[in-house]
């Protein structure tokens, strides 16, 4: 039996770049795109790493009906090079064996914080007593721990996760953010995503993570009939920022009273317009980050 080729797309932007790189890529990928960071070391311990290169990577079936994607994408690409020069794109043709190789080779262990140990479920790792060790498998949803989005959610959970917290995970991904939460101790955790690929990624890191008792895992979206007034005391959200100012209505009803959010997944320059609508509509600004351009901010109802 053939094994199926593919197209490889690989594109190197800046990080202003990555939403419409994304929206050209995904357009023809019908597989989903991947976002990834070349990275260095940050220490002597060649164990962990930093980012270095954001990169947006597609996988575009080989056949005749996908020709005309192809010369689309190179066209979508070819001008965007005409508006930076640090935007660099090549093609190569893969098989999902190399594929799924060579994508494993690029992640190692990562430390986020002071506790949380980000590991690819494929390697062996032996924690320290203090660690809080999270086995990740990404596949095709997003939430690998290495995106600077995901780690400030993580940081401002460390800060925010109270014992007994019934805690909300909006737009879930591989289930990353829902899994630290229960290794932090917490039981009482709700994981949602519209992307089927995405529940199916969570559901299983949660089970290699033996916490699939703690995390009730709804392939939904917001409003849902399960969630009623104030059913949760902690929503976090690594997402657009469209889909976070659509949402914020649903937020705000099932927060109870001085309930947290934490919202990441947008750029810096986009933080100031959400802090204004969500100070509009109810909230309390209590904490805001930055990193690699990238903003991560924590509101609370008043």
């Amino acid at each position: 039996m053939d094994i199926p080729k593919w197209t490889e797309i690989v594109v190197e932007c800046e990080s202003e770049y990555i939403d419409p790189v994304s929206q050209l890529l995904q357009k023809f990928a019908i597989d989903g795109i991947v976002i990834e960071e070349s990275y260095e070391s940050v220490s002597d311990d060649e164990d962990f790493i930093k980012p270095k290169i954001i990169k947006v990577k597609a996988y575009i079936p080989i056949s005749n009906d996908n020709k005309d994607s192809i010369q689309y994408i190179d066209i979508g690409l070819t001008l965007f090079s005409y508006l930076s020069s640090n935007i660099k794109f090549n093609y190569d043709v893969t098989d999902s064996k190399k594929w799924l190789s060579s994508w494993r080779k690029r992640y190692r262990p990562l430390k986020i914080g002071q506790r949380v140990i980000v590991v690819p479920s494929w390697i062996k790792y032996k924690p320290q007593s203090k660690d809080l060790m999270v086995l990740l498998d990404p596949g095709q949803a997003f939430g690998t721990g290495y995106h600077p989005t995901t780690r400030m959610c993580i940081e401002l959970l460390d800060l925010y996760i109270m014992k007994d917290q019934h805690i909300l995970d909006f737009g879930t991904g591989s289930g990353i953010l829902s899994i630290v939460s229960a290794k932090y101790g917490l039981e009482n955790i709700v994981a949602i995503d519209i992307d089927p690929v995405a529940i199916e990624v969570a559901l299983e890191n949660s089970k290699i993570n033996n916490v699939q008792d703690k995390i009730e895992i709804i392939h939904t979206g917001l409003p849902h009939e399960q969630f009623n007034d104030g059913s949760f005391d902690l929503v976090v959200a690594n997402i657009s920022a469209k889909v976070i100012k659509d949402s914020i209505i649903h937020f705000k009803r099932i927060l109870h009273s001085r309930g947290k959010i934490i919202l990441s997944g947008f750029f810096q320059e986009n933080m100031i317009d959400i802090i204004d609508f969500f100070q509009k509509n109810g909230f309390l600004l209590v904490n805001s980050c930055v990193e690699e351009d990238w903003g991560c901010l924590c509101f609370q109802v008043v």
